[in-house]
Formats: structure tokens, sequence, C-alpha cells
């Protein structure tokens, strides 16, 4: 939320029918007794979370009404729309029922869209000195944006004020009446002028100011303008001067406006909490109540039962209410319930020492049952299981895990798992902000050498901006005369690989590559850690997800420290920055070697590939041996190479098209190695096509522990849909059996460091890496320990083999 936000000065402007639309596409959900509620559901839903989030004095539900003036400027305004489903109008009527019992102010004008209302009502509010947010995805009141007043994207958690209106369109809010009058709204059955597009209209109106402007020059025949372009705005004149009344918003509805009128009083009507009942939507009153509405009949966070168990909600917000509560959560015999418990622990730390006996977390609950899941929030699972409350939900759930055979993956390793992240991210890990501004400083130094190589080169001026692909694709094929190998909607691509194509064809494009590299490094990494770091901390607080992937793998963000290359100079600097947190402490490196590979042997049972991993061998010199070098010659460099890409190609499930591309060869070589390999190691060919034909019969595959990915077009009609699961059938089960053994490693080094009181600590999880700091001399009594803990997590027919490294920063480990 913006710091400017001030929930006394600023009055919340809710696009009704735009939600309850939206609400009735995501939630499916209806009464015992067949009711249709979800949209209803999820539009409150909506508004809970708004009023939760912001606490505004000033709310005001808008509704559209119909007939609008706008169908006797054009009656084939929104004649698109088609009509909407029984289902959805029975809860149009029963939304503003709902409106109305709970006591929120809502405003309506006959004939007026509420688009309309919402921009008098904005007009009206800045004249009384309040600001206002416009809470609704419709880009037609992007042209209200201004100084006090903004968009607030809910699905997204976005805010859009001037600049980003600007960054989105090109184009000021002050000019979007007239973008949206020459390119039209295919939503509203606005027509626009044929052939002035999104890019062409922002041309025009930047070039000549607003449209009556643009109007006049084509009329007298400006030189700068196409004639095509002249002539399409000549003949939809009539056209435009329609559009512009259909796409302008009405300030002036004759509305009275008193701020007291829209005032937040939390004074539901008597039928308010029976209603809600009725619809099922009890959740609402718990969540209600704990924001202060007078509600409580059903009292939704103390413990309750189910069957014999009495459950215990872990409360969304605040610490415990009572004695009672805070008993709860030690009881060992009374089941927690919670929604996102990690998030919980960051809120309230000292929960995680308290809490006894079984806790289920819905949502990581829902992520092990289907990992494919289009969302984890709380409303989407709610409906797709039908679930009344969380409670439901969550034992919903819980049986879902047991008839898949996996509610131990849950109870031994994901939830303990969670313990283990969380302390990461609260113990954060440090890095060194001067290293980090002199490599800032450097690196700018190094972009400008880059650029002005690539302009010397080129021959370009110096005007060019190296960030701009139309720019460049001007330079590239029709100045230098360099051969076109892509085209894409809007013109000549410019991408990585047609750069690396290109780059043997003029020397400017490796310098363009290296620029292109190294600017992202710099923004990504150098810019993007400085700002992560927290200033009370010092320390960059990243988020780990559980659910973040299919396989099973522990994913980053905030930032993403898993794709700091290693490989690179660059990116090895960019490593050298994180460092121990305290001047005595080390850091160590905790690496898998060959992982993938490794499990790859065991599911395969491969015979020589287990003998290669037992004895110590390399594998990717082995494979070369075995496909690619003559009897009895020696291995070269560039053959174990080829043997890796081989290698990790079949891991992966890559076609023949795919590794001869990633080996510079033609589709037939490659297939020939593949053949040779299946021939040298069979039980990878017969494992590979028993996982494929498992997955046609179940739908699905597993991990090791069990862990299942869905494939719902592993059977489809189409060829890249079913040819794309059957490549994720055969690298699943590896990845995410590799992703199960890391974090039974993370758990097993957890428990070694709490049992013996050691000060070492686990900071960041990154592909088949574990970084951890600690003391020096403790790092030095337990290295090799940790190093054991990690090669003996899971056995496997092969034997895991860790690298441990130690030093005062990252890049050393490398």
């Amino acid at each position: 939320m913006p710091n400017t936000f001030n929930p006394e000065n600023t009055l919340v402007l809710f696009d009704a029918y735009h939600y309850l639309h939206r609400a009735y596409h995501v939630l499916r959900l209806s009464t015992k007794q067949g009711e249709p509620v979800g949209a209803v559901f999820g539009f409150a839903r909506t508004i809970v979370k708004l009023l939760k989030q912001f606490s505004p004095l000033y709310f005001a539900v808008c509704w559209d009404s119909k007939p609008t003036e706008r169908m006797s400027v054009d009656p084939e305004y929104k004649a698109n729309r088609v009509e909407a489903p029984d289902d959805l109008k029975s809860q149009m009527i029963l939304v503003r029922e709902f409106v109305a019992a709970w006591g929120l102010p809502s405003v309506e004008a006959l004939g007026h869209e509420a688009d309309d209302l919402m921009a008098t009502l904005s007009v009206r509010a800045k004249e009384k000195g309040l600001d206002v947010v416009l809470v609704t995805s419709d880009k037609d009141m992007l042209q209200l944006i201004g100084p006090g007043i903004r968009s607030y994207l809910e699905h997204k958690d976005e805010w859009l004020g001037d600049a980003e209106v600007e960054k989105k369109f090109g184009l000021p809010p002050c000019k979007l009446v007239d973008y949206f009058t020459l390119v039209g709204d295919a939503t509203d059955n606005i027509r626009g002028v044929p052939g002035v597009g999104p890019k062409t209209a922002v041309g025009l109106l930047k070039e000549y100011g607003d449209l009556d402007t643009l109007i006049q020059k084509a009329a007298g025949s400006d030189s700068k303008m196409s004639s095509k372009v002249r002539q399409s705005l000549l003949e939809s004149r009539e056209r435009l001067a329609a559009n512009k009344k259909l796409v302008r918003l009405n300030t002036e509805l004759p509305l009275e406006f008193d701020p007291r009128r829209f005032s937040v009083r939390k004074e539901p009507q008597p039928q308010f909490e029976p209603l809600l009942l009725r619809l099922g939507f009890a959740s609402l009153i718990k969540d209600l109540k704990l924001m202060g509405w007078p509600l409580g009949q059903v009292a939704q966070d103390s413990p309750k039962t189910v069957g014999q168990a009495p459950r215990f909600f872990v409360p969304e917000e605040g610490t415990l209410n009572t004695g009672e509560d805070d008993r709860a959560l030690e009881d060992a015999a009374v089941v927690k319930i919670a929604f996102d418990w990690k998030r919980r622990l960051h809120e309230h730390p000292v929960w995680a020492d308290r809490v006894a006996g079984e806790l289920l977390d819905a949502k990581l609950l829902a992520w092990i049952a289907d990992t494919s899941e289009e969302s984890y929030a709380l409303d989407w699972l709610m409906a797709k299981y039908k679930a009344r409350d969380l409670a439901a939900l969550a034992f919903e759930l819980k049986a879902e895990l047991e008839r898949q055979g996996v509610w131990r993956l849950y109870e031994d390793v994901e939830l303990p798992l969670t313990g283990v992240l969380w302390r990461m991210e609260s113990a954060g890990v440090r890095v060194d902000a001067a290293y980090l501004e002199r490599l800032n400083l450097q690196w700018s130094r190094e972009l400008e050498r880059l650029r002005g190589e690539f302009l010397r080169l080129s021959g370009a001026d110096e005007s060019l901006n190296l960030n701009s692909p139309k720019q460049l694709a001007v330079l590239f094929f029709e100045q230098l005369k360099l051969p076109v190998i892509k085209k894409t909607k809007t013109g000549y691509s410019t991408d990585e690989e047609v750069l690396k194509r290109l780059e043997p064809a003029h020397p400017s494009v490796s310098r363009l590559l290296a620029f292109r590299e190294l600017s992202k490094l710099r923004s990504t990494y150098v810019e993007g850690l400085l700002q992560a770091v927290n200033p009370a901390t010092g320390q960059i607080h990243a988020t780990f997800h559980q659910e973040g992937t299919q396989t099973g793998r522990v994913s980053c963000t905030n930032p993403n420290l898993q794709n700091i290359p290693i490989r690179t100079d660059h990116g090895l600097a960019v490593r050298q920055a994180f460092v121990a947190s305290r001047p005595e402490w080390n850091l160590v490196s905790l690496d898998y070697s060959q992982i993938d590979l490794r499990v790859f042997a065991h599911l395969s049972g491969d015979p020589d590939l287990i003998k290669f991993f037992r004895e110590g061998r390399d594998i990717h010199e082995e494979t070369a041996r075995a496909v690619l070098a003559e009897p009895g010659a020696p291995v070269t460099p560039e053959m174990r190479r080829r043997a890796k890409a081989v290698n990790f190609g079949i891991l992966y499930g890559m076609s023949s098209w795919g590794l001869g591309r990633e080996l510079n060869m033609s589709e037939e070589e490659a297939q020939s190695f593949i053949a040779l390999y299946n021939q040298r190691f069979p039980g990878v060919a017969s494992w590979r096509e028993q996982v494929i034909f498992q997955a046609h019969e179940r739908g699905y595959v597993e991990t090791i522990l069990g862990r299942r990915r869905p494939l719902p077009n592993i059977n489809a009609q189409r060829r890249d849909l079913r040819e794309f699961s059957e490549r994720a059938a055969v690298n699943t089960p590896v990845q995410g059996s590799a992703a199960d053994v890391i974090k039974l490693a993370m758990l097993a080094l957890e428990r070694y460091i709490k049992e013996r009181g050691l000060q070492s600590r686990m900071l960041i999880q990154v592909h088949d890496e574990i970084l951890l700091e600690g003391p020096s001399d403790e790092l030095q009594a337990h290295g090799d320990a940790f190093r054991k803990i990690m090669e003996q997590a899971m056995e496997l027919k092969v034997p895991l083999a860790v690298h441990s490294k130690t030093g005062r920063n990252w890049r050393e480990m490398n």
C-alpha cells in the first residue's frame, strides 16, 4: 500500500458488477438447497479484503443501471455482450439484497453506468479535499487518474497512478480518451479507426497532441502523416465523434455529494447474519467479527468439534484472544487449522515452539494434493472442494492425501520443512552493500564501454537506444542488411536466440549480447540486491516457496537468489557480495554432485549407470566412451561436452530435434546419438517406456516419496500437448525425487543443529546446494558431519556425493 494512503481522508469506490462478473467465472458455489452463490461470495470476500487492508472511512458500492445513455449514441454499444446466464442473473439480484443487509453505502443513477458514477463521485470527492481509490480493472477508468485519484487492481495488488498508466499505454491519463477514441474498445463493441492500432495511435497523439489537432492536420494534408492514415481518419470523422461520447466518462451527473453518506459505520441490518448463515458464508462472519463488526452468533475462532476431535482456528490476524485460545494452541489433542502457516509464523514467531499436536495447513495440503492447481488462493480452493469453511477444506484435503497415500509426506516432510524455510527467511543473508556499490559503478563504466564499442562497430548514431528492439531491428536488417532470422507480429525479432545466430555475421552483435547480459545482471542483482536489503536488519530476507513448482523443488522470490549465474565472471562477482553476517563467522556450501543423474540411475536401474556411479567414474566421460569415441580411442573434452548434453537431454526428455539444436548438428545425427545411448544403456530406455506407459494409464507420475504430478494432457489429441506431458512424465520423477532428497537433507541438518545447540544456520537453498553460516570453529568441527548427513539423506542404489566448501563469501565456494 502506498505510504500516501490515508484511510481517514480517502473514498474507495467499488465497481460492483465488474467484480460480481469476475467472481462468477472463478467461483461456482451453491447452498445445500442448490442456490448458486459463488459470485456473491467472491464479491463479498473482495470487499472484506479491501476493508481489512485499507480500513477506509468512506466506501461506496457503485451499481450499473440499464438502459444507459450511451445506447442512444450508438445502439451497437455493448451489443456483443452475451446475455447473462440464469445462475448469474439470480445472483445479480441477490447481491443487492446482500449489500443492503450488510449496511454498506451504495449508489446508483437511472440510465447511467457505474463508470460515470465513479467519475462524478471522484471529482466531487476531490472538491471536498478527499483522495479517491478506484477499485476496478476497467481500463476506461484510467482516464480519471491524476493527483489524488488512483486505481487499485485488487486481484494483482497493484496500484496505478500517472506514471504507471503512462508506462502501460505510452500516454498520460489525460490523453486516454483520445487514445480509446482512435483504437476503439472491442469489449464494449466500439469500433476504432481502420488501420490505426495502439502503436500508431500513441505515435499520432505524441506528434499532434490531441484528437482535434490530429483531425485538423489530416484535413490539411500534413506531410508527416501517411496518406493511408490521413484518409482513414477523414473517413472516420463521424465515427470518431461518436466514439468520443462513448469513451469519455461523465463527471457531471446530478449527484449531491456528502462524505458522511459514504461512511463505513459497521452497522449491518438485523437480517445480515441470518442471511450469511443461509448462504453458507460462515467464514465471513469470523472475518468481519475480527474486524469489529457486531457479529458473533457463530464464533469461528474458538475450539469447536469435528467428529470426536476438537479444532482450533489459528487467527488470521492479531494475537491469541483468550487464555483458552492460548491453551488450545499447546494442547496436542486439539487439531489446529491454518492457511499459509509460514506467513502466520512471520506474524507471530512465538507460535513456532508452542504448537503441539496435529496442524493442518490447508494451503500446503492443497499443493500436495494437486501440484498443477491453477491457484492456491483460499477462495479458489473453497470453491473447488465445495467447502463451507476452512476446517471443512482442511479435513477434505487431509482425506485426499490419505487416499493418495501421501499423508506422511505432509506430516514428516513438508510441514516440518515449513518451519525450516521460515527460519531461513527470518535469518536472512548478509550482503556487502559497499562492495555492491563499487561493483555497480564498475559495471556502469563497463556498460558505457560496451555501448561505445557497439556504436563504433555498427556505425550507429549516438542517439540509438540499445534497449529498443525496434531501433536495433532497423539498424541490423535495414541499414546493415544482416539476414532476417525471425519475424514477429510487430516486426523483426532481435531476441537472444536471433542475436547468437547473427553473431558471426557482424562484430557489433557480440557487444550487444554482452551489453544486454551485463545490463540485466546489474539491474536485477546489483541494484536489485541493494534495494532488497532490510534497513532494520542489514540482511536480505528472500521468500522460499514450497508450492512454487510442480516437481516439488523449492523456489525463491523477492529476490530470486536461484538464478544468479555461476559459470560467468559477472555471476561470480555477484556471488562475492554474499558474506557471513558476523566477522568471526564463515559460509559453508554443501552441494550435491550430479544428483539428478544419480536419481536417474536409481530409478532406471540400469546396471552400467549404477556401476559407474558406485565406482566413482566420470559419468559424462563414460557416456562419451560408450556412444561417441572409437573403441580404444581417448575421450576428448569436446566428446565429453557432447556426452553431457546427451545425458541431460535424455534425462529431461529432449527430442532429437532439441538435442540437435543444442549440439549444432542435424536431427538425424542427434537421433543416432539417442539410439546408440539406448543400446548402451537399455535400462534407461526400458524405464522411460514404462514411465510414459504408466502416465498414460494413470494420468500422473510419482517421485520416490510418492509425491504426484497430474498430467491432464498426457492423452490429449493435440500432439504438442501430449509430447510435452510425456517429457514431463520422464523429467518429474527425477527432478521431484531430487527435491525429495534435498528436503530430507534440510530436515536432517536442522535436527542435527538443534539437538546440539549449534549457532550454525541454513540461509539459502538453491538448485542442489544448501548454503549455511556459522562460527568458523563450529563449521570446522561439524563440517564433515554436515556433509555426511546430506549424503545419507536417502538410501539409493548409487551413493550420493556432496562437495563441501567454506569461505568468507559465496564466490569462494565456486
